[in-house]
């Protein structure tokens, strides 16, 4: 299987944490909803958005995983999406 470009990675892993966020927020307002098949529901969306399976996303997340130096050039490029769009709101 091909490992997904880290450029494609940070977005992909960048619209998972925004999903996770989203469906917190949800699941505070309704206590019904099992967490675990509502975020795989989302991640789907996410997944299938970048035009990829779950199983390309995990392979390659695994990947940069077992490449400390890989895997903290993902981090960091996400950290810093989030931090610019932090700073665009506080701009507003």
């Amino acid at each position: 299987m091909k490992i997904i470009p880290i450029n494609e990675m940070r977005n992909i892993v960048w619209d998972v944490l925004k999903a996770d966020e989203f469906y917190l927020r949800i699941k505070v307002k309704d206590t019904i909803v099992p967490i675990q098949t509502g975020n795989l529901k989302l991640y789907d969306q996410v997944f299938k958005s970048h035009g990829i399976t779950k199983e390309q996303f995990y392979f390659s997340y695994k990947f940069y995983e077992s490449h400390p130096l890989q895997f903290r050039e993902l981090i960091d490029s996400v950290d810093a999406i989030a931090k610019f769009q932090r700073n665009q709101v506080i701009e507003k």
